[in-house]
């Protein structure tokens, strides 16, 4: 009689546990954001600007949870940033962007971590998903910023002279990362993650494909729009004197990866919700 009362107990405790841990928390996160590309092809966690954004977590249990998240960040590189050698320092290549990020991300949780509910109140975890990110790289030339995607940088196809497809500023991503979370008063938490987005573009600099052939281009490149990609100093020389540019055309602007990656480190903030409230046998 003892253990039925036992195990009816242990299947009710049970199912009010499961019940409970099926919660939504909505929270803000914010922090640096970093690039890493053909302008810094050599330090993943270099961080040079910021990000912010909002989130809402899904709860299953205690140990998988599925978080959308909205982000705002900026990034930016140069190529004058290189540790080594001088021949990409005098390209003179560097570039800004804003990112604009929906991404949905399945978390799995080291402890059993349910906010407000559970004696464990804090968990390491990692996550991975999909996203959508959309990028828009500029230049800033004589003070002014000037938009990258509209100028004749580089070419992308053999022969040199005949490409003028662009590439696409929405592209998918793939959010990859670890973080921590501490549940330190009711349903309130905060955290502090770090996560990386591989882009399925190589384009968030908008350097990737070669230079161009000036000399049998001037059907594609006319002198206006040469003009406004006096800004790469090497481009500049190539245009002073065409006896060099035999040498460049067709030659890389950038590295052989064919993927560019950016990275956000940040702290967040959450609300959980209950449909019968936070329990109050848990409470801190």
């Amino acid at each position: 009689m003892k253990f039925a009362v036992l195990l009816c107990l242990s299947i009710a405790a049970y199912g009010i546990n499961i019940a409970y841990s099926q919660s939504w928390e909505f929270g803000v996160q914010g922090g640096a954001s970093g690039y890493m590309g053909d302008l810094n092809p050599e330090n993943p966690f270099k961080v040079n600007d910021w990000a912010v954004g909002v989130l809402g977590r899904y709860n299953i249990n205690g140990n998988y949870s599925l978080r959308l998240n909205a982000w705002r960040a900026n990034i930016w590189g140069s190529s004058s940033h290189f540790v080594e050698g001088t021949e990409e320092r005098n390209k003179n290549l560097a570039f800004q962007s804003a990112l604009y990020e929906m991404s949905l991300v399945g978390e799995l949780n080291f402890f059993r971590f349910i906010p407000c509910l559970d004696k464990i109140y804090y968990t390491p975890y990692i996550f991975a998903g999909a996203g959508l990110t959309h990028f828009n790289p500029k230049r800033n030339v004589d003070g002014r910023l000037v938009t990258l995607y509209d100028k004749p940088t580089e070419v992308y196809d053999h022969p040199y002279a005949s490409s003028t497809e662009k590439y696409k500023r929405l592209t998918w991503s793939i959010p990859v990362g670890v973080g921590f979370k501490y549940n330190f008063m009711g349903p309130w938490t905060v955290g502090v993650e770090l996560g990386y987005r591989f882009a399925m573009s190589d384009h968030l600099d908008d350097v990737s494909g070669m230079y161009p052939d000036f000399v049998n281009a001037a059907s594609v490149y006319s002198p206006e729009s040469l003009g406004m990609v006096a800004y790469d100093a090497q481009l500049a020389r190539l245009l002073a004197d065409p006896s060099e540019q035999a040498h460049v055309a067709g030659t890389m602007r950038g590295d052989s990866r064919e993927r560019d990656a950016y990275m956000i480190f940040n702290f967040t903030v959450t609300y959980a919700i209950f449909k019968k409230g936070c329990p109050l046998f848990y409470k801190r």
